[in-house]
């Protein structure tokens, strides 16, 4: 059995890029999508009612394929539980996970996780969100469902990266908390978006082979361009994309597409059984 998807990020100014982009998700067969957070620039959404949600709409149309969605730092600054009432997605919470076909998706909330990152106390305050409890309880869930899935390959998404080239630096604490449940679990992928560009970086953690995947460039006019190139990065581009994946028995295979369907990049990773 075959299980593809397509993930794209930082979509919230939905320009033409990103119209350009999600058609070519589109013209592909998608067993899902994932965005990847980001959804609404500047400041989120605050009620169902906000016209930006026609565009997200259409967008989601243009995919044309079960969606799944990630909340960003910006998605923070309006009331985060309306996305989470959208129903043109699959997104019940600010954190979930469920198994499509031989994947199990695991969509974290990075800003509970990280919310020193970029001072964002206030906004997750406002979400009525307990942070003395809430990142102990999103760790025991990402624990519990890593441990009990029995899907081929595991895949984690989420809004800030772990590990960049980019305009953001590694993430020190996302490190120290990720890692050991990632390479525990036997994670086959990370996932993010934030830095606007795509990258692809492997690092090796005690026998662990780490894939970070940023696939935050949906907008040509807010590119970041590499301020440096860290060590095992693989795949740098500012070039408007999204990342396609396709799983089978054997091996996933990431591409990296842009607006006209060319392969920018292209990695695949054997599965190894843990």
């Amino acid at each position: 059995m075959t299980t593809i998807f397509s993930a794209i990020g930082d979509i919230g100014h939905f320009d033409q890029s990103l119209f350009q982009l999600t058609e070519q998700i589109g013209s592909k067969r998608n067993s899902f999508a994932v965005i990847l957070g980001d959804n609404f620039y500047p400041t989120g959404i605050t009620t169902l009612m906000d016209e930006r949600i026609n565009y997200l709409i259409q967008a989601l149309m243009a995919m044309n394929t079960k969606t799944l969605g990630v909340l960003g730092n910006h998605d923070y600054m309006g009331n985060i539980w309306a996305q989470t009432k959208l129903p043109f997605w699959h997104m019940p919470s600010n954190y979930h996970h469920q198994t499509i076909g031989t994947v199990l998706c695991v969509c974290i909330d990075t800003m509970v996780l990280d919310p020193e990152h970029i001072m964002l106390f206030d906004d997750v305050n406002r979400q009525h969100i307990d942070l003395g409890t809430a990142m102990t309880h999103q760790l025991n869930w990402l624990h519990s469902t890593l441990s009990q899935s029995r899907a081929r390959y595991k895949v984690v998404f989420g809004h800030y990266p772990i590990l960049s080239s980019g305009s953001y630096p590694d993430n020190l604490k996302l490190t120290r908390i990720l890692i050991p449940i990632f390479k525990r679990y036997g994670v086959i992928a990370y996932i993010s978006g934030h830095d606007h560009n795509t990258q692809h970086i492997q690092q090796e953690y005690e026998g662990y082979l780490f894939n970070q995947f940023v696939v935050g460039c949906s907008n040509i006019n807010e590119a970041y361009r590499v301020n440096r190139m860290r060590s095992g990065c693989l795949h740098y581009s500012a070039e408007p994309a999204f990342l396609r994946v396709k799983a089978n028995r054997s091996s996933a295979t990431f591409k990296v597409l842009n607006v006209n369907g060319q392969v920018l990049y292209r990695y695949e990773q054997e599965r190894h059984l843990h």
